[in-house]
């Protein structure tokens, strides 16, 4: 049996990829009422402004090394 090694780490820009996926995915997005579409471009976009934002955390939900899912936290003050 496999043991569930289940972590946040910090939301690095060689994420993307997976991000790409999840962003769109149709199933995903239908819970934010979002169209699934996004561009490699607009996620590069995203990446930098949300990286130098101070109001923003992203994290990587995983499961030993594999990439579950996104955790963001919105306007911090």
């Amino acid at each position: 049996m496999m043991q569930d090694n289940i972590r946040l780490r910090t939301y690095e820009k060689e994420d993307n990829a997976f991000i790409h996926e999840l962003v769109n995915n149709h199933d995903i997005m239908a819970y934010w009422f979002v169209e699934p579409y996004l561009s490699k471009t607009a996620m590069e976009k995203q990446f930098e402004k949300e990286w130098n934002d101070p109001t923003v955390r992203s994290f990587i939900l995983t499961n030993g090394d594999e990439p579950l899912g996104l955790v963001q936290l919105f306007d911090i003050h």
